[in-house]
């Protein structure tokens, strides 16, 4: 069986791994590992320097040499470490993915390392299907709120990445209860992986590189 290590972000993306993804992965033969980036000092997640991500990818690939390994990531447009290789603040959306996909794999020459950045958050997947909000009690006039906020993108992914427009911060504005840790894996396990990649064509291209 294949080992695929995903470094992720924080505890959200770390929960919709394992529930939502792991399975997925493991009904075509791969078993899926997710794990908080580790910053140092025991603190996980998140963080302002790409240092402690190359870090823990160099670690991984030398501590699973086997080529039925792959490792990859799942670091969002919105926090991104200004320091990642390929970053560019000129840059933004699909243009910004490539350049950091570029950069990273020229620091770490691994060609079992498969990078992917989200464009632009997490919260972009919720936006895939809002109707999975009725899971939490929301109604059908916030609900089309929601679709609203979306209209004009071409895809969820597209939903900019800007301070009180990022995906999140749309959501909470309709949604003020909206918690991602405590209600975006649930959200996105609601809507089904076939929605979400039908949705979101970066996410889906990821998930088929890394053979789901």
């Amino acid at each position: 069986m294949r080992r695929l290590y995903i470094v992720v972000e924080g505890a959200t993306e770390e929960r919709f791994c394992k529930q939502v993804l792991a399975p997925h992965f493991l009904g075509r033969g791969i078993y899926l590992w997710p794990m908080q980036i580790r910053r140092g000092g025991g603190a996980r997640g998140g963080g302002r320097s790409w240092q402690p991500w190359a870090r823990h990818l160099r670690t991984l690939l030398k501590q699973h040499r086997g080529p039925d390994v792959q490792v990859s990531t799942m670091l969002d447009l919105y926090g991104v470490p200004r320091d990642t290789p390929g970053f560019d603040p000129e840059m933004q959306g699909a243009a910004l993915v490539d350049a950091l996909v570029v950069g990273v794999r020229r620091q770490l020459p691994d060609r079992r390392l498969l990078p992917y950045f989200q464009r632009h958050e997490f919260e972009a997947l919720v936006f895939s299907d809002v109707d999975a909000f009725a899971l939490l009690g929301v109604g059908e006039q916030t609900r089309a709120a929601l679709r609203a906020e979306a209209a004009p993108f071409d895809s969820p992914e597209a939903i900019d990445q800007g301070y009180e427009t990022a995906p999140s911060r749309r959501i909470r504005r309709h949604v003020p209860r909206y918690d991602k840790v405590a209600h975006g894996t649930d959200l996105t396990r609601a809507i089904g992986l076939p929605r979400l990649r039908a949705a979101c064509p970066g996410f889906d291209e990821w998930l088929s590189t890394l053979g789901g």
